[in-house]
């Protein structure tokens, strides 16, 4: 049997969800938002966010999550003691 194009388009598929993602219009910024923008995971930024003591995290993560966050406008109380030579 030789496949054509027309034996291809006459089967059945299924609807493909398309889930289109909207922009945050004043919305907070979350921690998975600066994950995504940092390249890792929400639980990382949550460590450096919070200073959690006994987190052994690369210098590198820890710049690149604080710079995410302030590139989105993260805003949160105490933020400022948050610098990038503070490892």
């Amino acid at each position: 049997m030789n496949d054509t194009v027309d034996d291809v388009t006459t089967e059945k598929k299924k609807p493909v969800r398309v889930t289109a993602r909207r922009k945050r219009v004043n919305k907070r910024v979350t921690m998975t938002d600066i994950a995504r923008i940092a390249g890792c995971s929400q639980a990382t930024v949550s460590f450096v966010l919070n200073r959690t003591p006994g987190i052994k995290l690369a210098a590198e993560t820890r710049e690149r999550v604080i710079e995410a966050a302030r590139s989105l406008g993260y805003a949160a109380p105490n933020f400022a003691h948050l610098d990038s030579h503070d490892a």
